[in-house]
């Protein structure tokens, strides 16, 4: 059997497709390998469809509360079809990934699920053997001098609660033809309050369903600023949403109207019978790795499922690198863009070449952002976090309707509802350490504070090098993306145009 050889296959079609776009330019032979759809996580169930709705979601919010800004007439309503096309036809669009790579001779692209099969030899040279199975049954494999591994995660789900039985929805499952509801819920129970839970409450909330939220933490969106996730649990309320915090989901059943979860306060004990006419579950992410076979070649993964690596993406095997939800530093999508630029650089660029110049990933800077009733921004240390690890600091903070956009807005002071931002700085106020902003389009203002923190960091660059905006995490997706991809992005002939 002849199989191919490639510079490096790629696992993962997400952050992975990086690899694979550098590659057009440097001439190197890649393999780009999807196991379900083209584009990955953040373009067909995550960050991309998500915010379509997100955005309709908040537009009906404000409408709902425009006699706060002198306006008089009915809220929006929901066009659900509409909606529909627009998600579906914004997912569909990576369908046109091989069209795309069609043109590049060097890049390859395979729809299969991708393992290891081992380790070869060829003419001397060891190569790593990479079995390939497609949805029809065909199995292939090919070979690689290096694999990065990018495949992603799924939604944790909790066993031993009959939700196989009763049947329940994930952000996997919503976001395709069979699983994308007729019209919003009526009501639906949300198991889990992170992220992903807080964004889907606001979303149907705000469609009109009876969201019923229910977390394991004492308080949602845990890994947030503590006085942000109080505000968000009032906000919540304000905007109907029931949230049922410190309690473990204990049985799913169902009922003449619909489904429902028993839930067990985690101190007092307490049962709660819930009801709606949906489950959607999303208490968090696992990565992908037990598909890929890492036992052949030698390759052990945390407790969790997680690939551990070092500063410069590399496990314990040499030759093979991991990305994204896969390592444990964060499941965000900028994050794996971020890491894929550096493996770009290291693997393919001037760092492949020169090992001095290769580059490091540092997960002291990672922005994060939760789209939910009123957006969330964050970079760097929590209070919580400072005095959990004995960091000085002191706290600047200024409410939302203190600015002037804040109350043309609508925002009022002393409002249970009002945003803010919160900035951490040392003692001597020579440096933040960290930014809190809860507040419309706070994925995008906590952005200049990201580039500000990285700066300080890269002394061998200018503070306004444009090097220090392509070397930083930009919150995606964020109106602070439009700038940022810009750079890079030459217009041809420019120079000689303005001469």
């Amino acid at each position: 059997m002849t199989r191919e050889i490639f510079d490096i296959a790629v696992v993962g079609s997400g952050g992975g497709s990086i690899l694979a776009d550098t590659a057009m330019i440097t001439g190197h032979r890649v393999a780009l390998i999807e196991g379900t759809a083209w584009g990955g996580t953040c373009l067909n169930r995550g960050c991309i469809p998500t915010k379509i709705m997100v955005h309709a979601a908040d537009l009906i919010r404000e409408t709902q509360h425009a006699a706060s800004m002198a306006l008089d007439g009915q809220p929006l309503t929901i066009n659900w079809q509409a909606l529909r096309e627009r998600v579906f036809g914004k997912i569909d669009e990576g369908a046109s990934m091989p069209d795309y790579y069609a043109s590049a001779g060097n890049v390859v692209l395979y729809m299969a699920m991708a393992s290891f099969a081992g380790r070869t030899s060829v003419k001397g040279e060891e190569l790593f053997a990479l079995h390939l199975k497609t949805a029809a049954g065909d199995v292939s494999e090919i070979l690689a001098r290096k694999v990065v591994l990018a495949n992603g995660g799924h939604t944790f789900i909790p066993q031993g609660l009959g939700l196989e039985d009763v049947g329940f929805a994930t952000s996997e499952s919503f976001f395709t033809p069979e699983g994308f509801p007729s019209k919003p819920y009526e009501s639906l129970i949300i198991v889990g309050g992170g992220d992903i839970g807080c964004e889907f409450a606001h979303i149907f909330a705000s469609f009109g369903t009876k969201v019923k939220l229910v977390q394991h933490n004492v308080r949602l969106v845990p890994r947030q600023d503590g006085e942000i996730s109080a505000r968000l649990l009032k906000i919540f309320e304000h905007d109907g949403v029931e949230v049922y915090l410190n309690r473990d989901t204990v049985e799913a059943g169902r009922s003449r109207n619909g489904k429902t979860m028993r839930v067990v306060h985690r101190v007092t004990g307490e049962e709660e019978l819930l009801e709606a006419e949906e489950i959607f579950v999303s208490p968090g992410i696992r990565a992908n790795s037990p598909s890929l076979n890492l036992a052949a070649i030698g390759l052990r993964t945390a407790d969790n499922g997680w690939i551990e690596t070092n500063e410069y993406l590399e496990t314990r095997v040499p030759g093979v690198y991991a990305l994204g939800d896969l390592n444990g530093h964060q499941q965000l999508r900028h994050k794996s863009n971020y890491e894929a630029t550096i493996l770009a650089w290291n693997l393919l660029q001037e760092g492949a070449s020169h090992p001095d110049k290769r580059r490091q990933a540092d997960y002291d800077i990672v922005p994060s952002a939760t789209f939910t009733a009123v957006q969330i921004g964050a970079v760097g240390l929590t209070e919580e976090q400072a005095r959990w690890h004995h960091v000085p600091y002191k706290v600047g903070y200024l409410p939302f309707s203190a600015t002037a956009q804040g109350y043309a807005r609508g925002f009022l002071p002393d409002s249970l509802v009002d945003g803010f931002a919160k900035v951490l700085v040392t003692p001597d106020e020579s440096r933040i350490i960290g930014v809190h902003i809860l507040a419309p389009e706070a994925s995008s203002l906590v952005q200049p504070y990201v580039y500000m923190m990285a700066a300080a960091k890269e002394p061998q660059l200018r503070p306004d090098a444009p090097a220090v905006v392509q070397r930083t995490m930009t919150i995606h997706p964020s109106l602070s993306e439009l700038p940022a991809w810009a750079i890079g992005n030459w217009r041809e002939g420019e120079e000689e145009a303005l001469l």
